[in-house]
């Protein structure tokens, strides 16, 4: 029992890193368009 709740904290903490991951690529590649259109 305490091996599968290790694994499922495991599994959450990669899913919460992942969406981390997503939300930081979003916000950069938004940002860099922005950036992009104010220079022109």
């Amino acid at each position: 029992m305490g091996k599968r709740l290790v694994d499922q904290r495991n599994r959450f903490g990669i899913r919460k890193l992942s969406v981390g991951v997503c939300s930081v690529v979003v916000a950069t590649c938004f940002l860099g368009v922005t950036t992009s259109y104010a220079e022109e």
